[in-house]
């Protein structure tokens, strides 16, 4: 199926809300897997952070607030790409 880019990536506002609710279930299936235990979020925008991600490790229950910065690829928009110098490698 074609479609253009920007929506294909949910890059329009109308699509906002679902990008960052797929962005949140991403860090949180990532948190989980590096935690080993299950982790479930909740799409809360405040002043600091996107969203909430809560996990319980043995008999406690975590709260942590995620805020995430998006890396723009050069081919939406070349001149806020900022691309970090290679790294060197010995040897």
């Amino acid at each position: 199926m074609q479609m253009p880019d920007d929506i294909r990536n949910l890059r329009t506002n109308t699509l906002k809300e679902l990008r960052e609710g797929r962005d949140a279930a991403l860090f949180s299936l990532g948190a989980s897997r590096a935690l080993g235990v299950p982790v479930g979020f909740a799409r809360y925008e405040a002043a600091d952070y996107d969203f909430v991600l809560t996990a319980r490790i043995g008999d406690v229950q975590h709260f942590s607030p995620i805020q995430l910065k998006e890396w723009v690829p050069p081919d939406l928009n070349p001149e806020q790409t900022d691309v970090p110098p290679k790294k060197r490698t010995r040897g």
